[in-house]
């Protein structure tokens, strides 16, 4: 069973799992797009980082709980806990990769940004479609 108390970085999981829950019953759309997740995600990580808020600082809180998620051994959770763990992974990693690509393209080295697209756009997706199809699982 999962640990909802369980800090991950910053946050804990049921601070994540309450804010992707409020995000949901507060959305119309039977969709919510990778936007809105991950304005949830920044919401959450600003307010526990406070008046410490920086966008570096910011960027590395999600590294941190990206990091300390995939950390978790879930082997023995039940499905919906092992979806959940999973899924929460896998939006993590779609907001650090997104942010990382970002950052390579302010670079304006072109042949930089394009191998960063090529080697980081198939992970985003990746990720993505993964929790798309982990969290269609759950309904």
């Amino acid at each position: 069973m999962v640990d909802m108390k369980r800090s991950v970085g910053i946050v804990t999981l049921g601070e994540i799992r309450d804010a992707v829950i409020s995000l949901t019953n507060a959305s119309d759309d039977e969709s919510i797009s990778f936007i809105e997740f991950s304005k949830c995600i920044q919401d959450l990580h600003t307010k526990k980082l406070g008046d410490d808020y920086t966008a570096n600082k910011l960027g590395d809180s999600y590294a941190e709980t990206a990091t300390e998620i995939r950390g978790i051994n879930y082997v023995n959770f039940n499905i919906a806990d092992q979806h959940f763990v999973e899924s929460i992974s896998n939006l993590y990693n779609t907001i650090v990769y997104t942010m990382v690509l970002l950052t390579i393209k302010k670079s304006n080295d072109q042949d930089i940004v394009q191998n960063a697209e090529r080697d980081i756009k198939p992970l985003i997706k990746r990720h993505w479609d993964n929790f798309v199809q982990l969290n269609s699982l759950d309904t």
